[in-house]
């Protein structure tokens, strides 16, 4: 059996292998018979125990092949496009290694969460050993190239399914890996609800990881009752993300979704937006600072400015905290969208911009999780959608909460097409669906029995919470 690669990779693998060497691979076949020829021990890490039953027994005298299987099913991929945390599915798999009590001379990359191992092997590793990553070059989408911060390119092969060989940095030592690894646990997850909306959702996922500062950062998506095929792109994505699919007869909504993310979250922050949102460059970064020197003791509710198109007549010509543009500024739909354009504008919006509006947003807030568990998150009584934000913030004030929104932070919100009413936001931007205004109405009278009264103007949701009434202010 031969490896399953180029000659020239082959050639460039078998150019650094010494007979002294100890060797590790993640992924067994050719390679391991071919390539343990070339020095004294050769370990390989395997998760497939089918395939694991069929080498095991035919492997060269001096290999040892180890089965890992993952942690969880494959279908659940709890995983997190970080650095570390690394993909849950395969924890165990990537820090196998470990175990074996071994520094190692040459490590090949050639199994299952690739990027994880190669971070996770350089505790296993001395200062001058050689990690090799195949299929790497084709792969930048999967933030493969992280591991440029701790290793330096000594060879390549860019043709075929490419081939990396790394060297520690200088400045690296292995024995600093378990301090590095707690500075780069993240401190923020990004939350998103979702239910048919697939084309929107790809944009939001999208954005975080392009644009977000910590655009590793776990997110968390919870897709309720889809049917447009939401449910397979997830389980067959790129972006590495934690997701969960509930197909229930009692609607958990929007607000339900957005509690359930955030109960999920391992982080001391939420970024919770729609999926009908594109979030732009630093959103999270600017949000963040706004945590800079408060006192600890502050429940802080932090929220970007809203970009997004005045598409009802009934929409107030201003509204704090968000700024109205032509409906086709940046492209009406998914697929007309210029999000480079977008990115430019809020750029410049936010350079001339440098507001602070005591406000909060529905979505594109940010906060601790501690603080929103705290009030007890989104009240059930308004699914599937409307009225809850309002009722979410009206707690949070009169339990104290302070709000600061910044235009340094924006997000473009196509506005509805995150809703249960995005068919009527799509082909009807004159009015408003029966369906949607009767399931508004419904719970706008939900909202006067709980709070007394709706409010007045939008300023006094926010500026000047209702007050008088019996309700608790904690679910």
């Amino acid at each position: 059996m031969q490896p399953w690669m180029s000659e020239e990779e082959i050639k460039l693998i078998e150019k650094y292998l010494k007979p002294e060497h100890t060797a590790l691979e993640w992924g067994s076949g050719g390679s391991t018979a071919h390539f343990a020829k070339y020095v004294n021990y050769w370990h390989s890490i395997e998760h497939n125990r089918e395939w694991y039953e069929k080498v095991k027994d035919s492997k060269p005298e001096n290999v040892s092949i180890h089965y890992v299987g993952p942690d969880h099913r494959m279908r659940q991929r709890h995983g997190v496009s970080s650095k570390w945390p690394m993909n849950e599915n395969f924890r165990v798999y990537a820090n196998y290694p470990t175990t074996l009590d071994t520094k190692f001379d040459i490590v090949l990359v050639d199994g299952r969460a690739r990027k994880w191992c190669a971070l996770e092997i350089i505790r296993c590793i001395k200062k001058d050993s050689i990690v090799f990553i195949h299929d790497f070059w084709m792969r930048a989408d999967r933030n493969y190239h992280d591991v440029f911060e701790y290793f330096d390119v000594i060879d390549k092969v860019v043709t075929g399914q490419s081939l990396v060989a790394l060297k520690l940095k200088e400045n690296i030592s292995p024995a600093q890996i378990p301090l590095i690894k707690i500075e780069k646990m993240h401190k923020i997850t990004t939350c998103i609800s979702t239910n048919n909306n697939l084309e929107y959702l790809k944009l939001a996922v999208q954005s975080v990881r392009k644009n977000a500062h910590f655009y590793d950062m776990p997110i968390i998506i919870y897709a309720e009752n889809c049917t447009d095929g939401t449910n397979e792109w997830l389980e067959d994505n790129e972006y590495d993300l934690e997701y969960y699919i509930e197909n229930n007869k009692i609607e958990k909504g929007i607000g339900g979704g957005m509690n359930f993310c955030v109960d999920k979250a391992k982080t001391e922050f939420v970024n919770i937006i729609h999926s009908d949102m594109w979030v732009s460059p630093n959103q999270d970064l600017e949000l963040l600072k706004l945590y800079d020197n408060i006192e600890p003791n502050v429940r802080l509710i932090a929220s970007s400015f809203r970009i997004q198109p005045k598409i009802f007549p009934n929409d107030p010509d201003y509204r704090p905290g968000t700024v109205f543009v032509g409906l086709a500024e940046f492209g009406v739909y998914h697929d007309e969208f210029d999000s480079k354009y977008f990115d430019e504008w809020s750029e410049e919006f936010s350079k001339q911009n440098d507001t602070v509006v005591r406000k909060a947003g529905g979505a594109g807030f940010f906060c601790r999780k501690a603080d929103y568990e705290w009030i007890g998150g989104n009240d059930p009584l308004f699914a599937p959608a409307s009225w809850e934000d309002m009722d979410l913030f009206i707690r949070m004030q009169l339990e104290g909460y302070e709000f600061k929104m910044t235009s340094k932070s924006t997000v473009w919100h196509f506005s509805a097409r995150g809703s249960h009413f995005r068919d009527e936001a799509k082909d009807n931007f004159n009015s408003k669906s029966k369906r949607q205004q009767t399931a508004e109405q419904v719970n706008a009278q939900k909202f006067v029995k709980k709070w007394g009264r709706l409010p007045e103007t939008d300023e006094q949701t926010f500026i000047k919470p209702i007050h008088g009434t019996n309700v608790k202010t904690r679910l």
